[in-house]
């Protein structure tokens, strides 16, 4: 992820003119609300200054990340503005805010919006990449300051246990069963989803009735009354072959899904009100607490929060059987390891080799890393294979020549 990615010159602003946290929050949500064309503004506001009222967002340095996860949203929303008198956000130092970093995220991905709060906390630690922001003079310098700093590996700075707790909605206790009931019906069952496709038969018969197919099958037919049967048959058996590969191609994306899920487990524990239960892996929400021990497959995304001599076969991602230790701790140089790297997260696909731990869900479903994938492995753009070009060019040659010879025997 690159920070970047999601900032554009219509959400930079460098002449901010509210004096307080919540007139600046509605001067930012009226900017972006337009520029985006949103119309849930009454929504994305609210939305902005509950989070405030459960913690500043003012994190010091003269900085402020106000944030929240919106309903309906359909992609992360950033917008940087800077405020030359300064704005007071309740800071721990107590200093005006001049450098105002507001994103929004959708209220599924939990996941995403702790690795955006992340990254920019990471980037923001370097004071003076801070101070030429808050210094920039047109949105235009500040637009390409902001994209300087930008670095291009995930970054997870060491956030505490209490603001990940703060940012989820939960505590060292868990959550109610009547909260992960509320949540379930938010963000949905844990689960992999397939996407609705068409049925296997229909897909068989679309490989023999397709343009390239209806081209071959003209083609055959020519050669047959142009008095070339071989030609005619040749062309048959290579529909047929051509039919067949397609479908077991198609056959095995069908199958991708249904082996992502054999990764994850049926059931897992948790902590809830208080107490050790054992649930449904499915019934997973986001701002759970989770136990896990040697053999155990991980369900979900997760923010390690306790570990002793944890080590985590990470091999579903990165291919290598190489064990990762795992530490609850944060640390300084988040910029070292890629998201899916990070020794203090725990990722759904995974499974724990020894030691254990706990861990708070930040990621459930199709937010999770291994859900991004079953999504891929279903949506990918099906193209036409070399061999595929190959019997495309050869036919429309056949094609050719039979409908020349057919055309001369006519004369």
């Amino acid at each position: 992820m690159r920070i970047f990615d999601y900032v554009n010159k219509d959400l930079i602003n460098v002449h901010l003119k509210a004096h307080n946290n919540k007139a600046i929050i509605s001067e930012i949500v009226d900017q972006l609300c337009v520029a985006k064309k949103l119309r849930n503004k009454k929504e994305i506001l609210q939305g902005l200054l509950e989070r405030e009222e459960k913690g500043t967002t003012g994190i010091g340095d003269h900085i402020a990340i106000p944030h929240a996860r919106i309903e309906d949203l359909k992609e992360i929303v950033l917008f940087v503005g800077v405020s030359k008198i300064g704005v007071d956000f309740s800071s721990s130092d107590s200093k005006p805010v001049h450098l105002i970093i507001l994103f929004l995220t959708p209220l599924s991905e939990s996941g995403t919006h702790l690795k955006v709060l992340a990254k920019l906390a990471a980037m923001l630690s370097n004071k003076l990449f801070v101070t030429r922001l808050a210094g920039a003079a047109t949105n235009d310098i500040l637009y390409h300051l902001f994209g300087q700093g930008d670095i291009g590996k995930e970054g997870f700075s060491n956030l505490s246990k209490e603001h990940i707790y703060l940012e989820l909605g939960t505590a060292g206790a868990g959550i109610s069963e009547q909260e992960a009931k509320r949540r379930i019906d938010e963000y949905g069952f844990n689960q992999l989803r397939a996407i609705k496709k068409s049925h296997l038969l229909k897909k068989f018969i679309y490989n023999f009735t397709n343009l390239l197919a209806v081209l071959m099958w003209v083609g055959s037919v020519l050669a047959f009354l142009g008095g070339m049967p071989e030609i005619g048959w040749a062309i048959i058996v290579v529909i047929i072959i051509n039919a067949i590969f397609s479908f077991c191609q198609e056959f095995k994306a069908e199958k991708a899904i249904e082996a992502l899920r054999k990764m994850l487990p049926a059931y897992t524990r948790v902590i809830r009100a208080g107490g050790e239960k054992k649930i449904l892996a499915s019934e997973l929400v986001p701002g759970d607490i989770i136990i896990i021990e040697e053999g155990d497959n991980i369900p979900a995304d997760a923010r390690l929060i306790e570990a002793e001599e944890l080590r985590v076969n990470n091999s579903a991602f990165s291919g290598e059987s190489k064990l990762s230790h795992k530490m609850a701790e944060g640390f300084e140089n988040s910029g070292d390891f890629l998201w899916i790297e990070m020794p203090n997260l725990v990722f759904a696909g995974t499974s724990v080799a020894t030691g254990l731990g706990k861990a708070v869900v930040i990621a459930t479903g199709m937010s999770t890393e291994i859900g991004k994938i079953a999504y891929l492995t279903q949506t990918v753009k099906e193209e036409l294979s070399p061999l595929q070009l190959s019997f495309r060019e050869t036919m429309r040659l056949k094609m050719g020549v039979s409908l020349g010879d057919f055309m001369s025997t006519q004369k």
